[in-house]
């Protein structure tokens, strides 16, 4: 399967049914971000289990297990192979890191799997729940993430549409029509996290971020830094400007759970050989 069709199967993996939760989802109104001090919390939020927050607010999680199943249903193997073949940084970044968390996934799809056999049957049995679910969020994120990189090649150009555009009609495009337009981001949201960083000149605040070091993981101080060099550009471009705040939210809610994956591993080589 070829990088960018296996994109839109995971696009449209959980398309069917969605309907009425998309609609549910997109009528919410956006979040307030009429302040710099009321955008920077929602990039950055002062408690930092408050990411889940910004992250329902700008994604329609609903069937996220869908993407979850597509990805576990191609392994570590498939995502290594698909990072080693490609061109684009980010691409290459996203899918090594989907192989990494699908390969922390291994013992959990197994478990899932029962009896059948595939490429987790050499994993060893789930470690916990816990351990689980911050395998299954990591890999979630990974996917979104190459998700919300797959919408920038399309608003670009650098991808081309799997579907039928209007006659005349070319790239840039926007997020709230096709082919960019997805199930999974908010558009509404989106568009209002970009008005918000251009007139608030965020990226002053994102240079800071990015700038601290040991403050936060480099992944994140990276997506700082890209999603403040799209604020410079003269002019901005609101579609793309969205587009890096997006992968950045997602970075700072991967950021959480690795902290939360590394606690309990501390935790489990803690224990005692025998110990609950």
């Amino acid at each position: 399967m070829k990088q960018h069709d296996m994109m839109e199967a995971m696009r449209s993996v959980v398309a069917a049914g969605l309907a009425l939760q998309s609609w549910l989802a997109l009528a919410q109104p956006p979040p307030r971000l009429q302040t710099l001090a009321e955008l920077e919390a929602f990039v950055f939020p002062p408690e930092a289990d408050r990411i889940a927050d910004s992250i329902d607010a700008a994604f329609a999680m609903v069937e996220a297990g869908g993407l979850v199943t597509v990805a576990a249903s191609l392994g570590p193997g498939y995502a290594s192979a698909v990072a080693a073949r490609q061109p684009d940084p980010e691409f290459k970044r996203g899918y090594r890191d989907l192989a990494r968390y699908l390969d922390l996934f291994g013992p959990c799809q197994k478990r899932q799997m029962g009896t059948t056999q595939g490429w987790w049957s050499s994993y060893p049995d789930p470690q916990g729940k816990a351990l689980c679910t911050e395998a299954t969020k990591l890999v979630f994120g990974s996917a979104l993430r190459n998700q919300v990189h797959y919408c920038r090649q399309l608003v670009t150009g650098e991808a081309k549409p799997k579907t039928a555009v209007p006659e005349g009609k070319g790239p840039p495009w926007r997020l709230d029509e096709p082919p960019v337009k997805t199930h999974w981001l908010k558009p509404a949201v989106f568009y209002a996290l970009a008005d918000s960083a251009i007139t608030f000149r965020f990226q002053e605040s994102l240079r800071k971020h990015a700038a601290i070091e040991g403050s936060r993981r480099e992944s994140v101080r990276e997506a700082c830094r890209q999603a403040a060099a799209e604020l410079e550009r003269e002019p901005p471009s609101r579609e793309l400007v969205a587009l890096a705040l997006g992968k950045l939210l997602i970075h700072n809610w991967e950021a959480l759970h690795l902290d939360h994956l590394e606690r309990l591993q501390k935790e489990q080589h803690a224990k005692p050989e025998g110990g609950l």
